[in-house]
């Protein structure tokens, strides 16, 4: 999923979740992410609420 501000949320059948900004880079994941979290961010996401999102436990680069 992808904002208007070109954020992006994308999520592996493994349950590891990427979050980026698709112009600036710096890409950040999570692994294990239970669906109802996914849900969660998806909203957040839609909302446009980065700076919640920022404050997520996420690992720098991809997983």
């Amino acid at each position: 999923m992808t904002n208007d501000a070109e954020w992006c949320i994308a999520v592996s059948l493994s349950g590891t979740v990427t979050f980026e900004n698709l112009e600036s880079g710096e890409p950040r994941h999570m692994k294990q992410v239970p669906e109802s979290k996914i849900l969660e961010l998806w909203r957040l996401l839609a909302e446009g609420d980065i700076a919640t999102l920022e404050q997520e436990p996420w690992l720098p680069g991809y997983a």
